[in-house]
């Protein structure tokens, strides 16, 4: 009898055997008293983790070679998961169609050309010695420049892309460049920024809008001027030298630098 009253109390999931047949909630088993040290399936004795449980459901959704187990709202979650998937997909396509455009205009390819741009794209630069509509219009603009240039290397940098809230098909991007290039026999670099708009046209990312602007484009043999002395006429591609495009006019520059 002694030895029966000394026996502390032990909360019933504490047994081995009552722990591998039963599923009631340990809650459930015990008396308004009782206060067991420790429950070993907290999560499942919760009874607010519980209520969330059971208003949990699982969906798979197949991608590719992948199976992807969402839970929750399965409506709502494979909806957006299948959206943050094809917008991935998005950038990776409008960063293939920027890698695209710079391999063209170096490799003069054009039987590819036409395929970068939108019916009714807009190609212009800043300084006004580009302004087209057309994707015709684009391709004899660009073969006429041709006329002028020997081999040129344009590089892309880095590149920021933003989609259209209300548009799926629709996006705008910001890539930042470089190109060295001979025009009219002499040796020439640009830093370029473009400013782009897309479109997923028949089911394939285009250019709707390309517009460039210059910070420098010089020949290499006045680079140094150009970022020095002769800063305030660094766009030299043409008779009549020109400021950059950016970065002074920016209203950020000219914030900062209170001009």
């Amino acid at each position: 009898m002694e030895e029966s009253a000394a026996r502390p109390q032990t909360h019933p999931s504490e047994s081995p055997m009552r722990l591998e047949s039963s599923k009631t909630c340990c809650a459930s088993r015990r008396g308004p008293a009782q206060r067991p040290p420790r429950c070993p399936r907290p999560v499942e004795c919760d009874p607010l983790n519980a209520e969330r449980r059971s208003r949990q459901a699982y969906v798979k959704v197949n991608y590719g070679d992948a199976l992807v187990i969402i839970k929750g709202n399965t409506m709502a979650a494979t909806t957006d998961l299948e959206t943050r998937i094809r917008r991935l997909e998005d950038r990776v396509e409008i960063g293939e169609l920027i890698a695209r455009y710079a391999l063209v205009m170096d490799n003069r390819d054009m039987t590819a050309m036409p395929a970068l741009f939108t019916a009714d794209v807009v190609i212009r630069s800043q300084d006004g010695v580009m302004n087209i509509v057309g994707r015709d219009a684009a391709v004899e603009l660009f073969r006429g420049r041709f006329k002028v240039l020997g081999p040129s290397n344009h590089v892309s940098h880095d590149r920021i892309i933003t989609f259209d809230e209300t548009n799926p098909d629709l996006a705008t991007g910001l890539v930042l460049s470089h190109a060295e290039m001979n025009r009219k026999g002499v040796a020439m670099l640009a830093a370029i920024r473009y400013h782009d708009s897309y479109q997923r046209d028949a089911e394939v990312w285009r250019f709707r809008e390309r517009v460039l602007t210059f910070m420098y484009y010089v020949p290499t043999s006045e680079y140094l001027d150009a970022l020095g002395a002769g800063l305030a006429s660094r766009n030299r591609a043409y008779e009549l030298p020109q400021p950059g495009d950016w970065p002074e006019p920016l209203p950020t520059w000219q914030a900062y630098y209170g001009s």
